[in-house]
């Protein structure tokens, strides 16, 4: 088992919002990583022109994701997610998602 798990949270919420499921987690042998999304929590915000708006897209959660992972050293993850993460699936490299 890949014990890498990141934990995207969904809209409008934070990475806060997993706070009752690490412990299980943990308990079951997972490293937990539960960042916030561009645009939530303590990220940055888009500020005109609209031109920045590109960095706060699907892709570019999903690009973010992939390269969360990269910087772990995981080669394939399980994913945990709710709301509009199932396009993270679809957007990013389907090579990297453990189910």
């Amino acid at each position: 088992m890949n014990n890498i798990s990141p934990k995207i949270h969904g809209w409008p919420d934070l990475a806060i919002g997993w706070r009752y499921q690490i412990p299980l987690l943990l308990e079951l042998g997972y490293r937990v990583v539960c960042p916030d999304i561009m645009g939530f929590g303590g990220t940055d915000a888009p500020k005109a022109p609209p031109e920045s708006l590109a960095f706060y897209s699907f892709k570019r959660a999903a690009d973010d994701v992939k390269e969360l992972a990269r910087q772990l050293g995981a080669a394939r993850i399980v994913l945990g997610g709710h709301d509009w993460v199932c396009w993270l699936e679809t957007l990013s490299s389907p090579t990297i998602w453990q189910y």
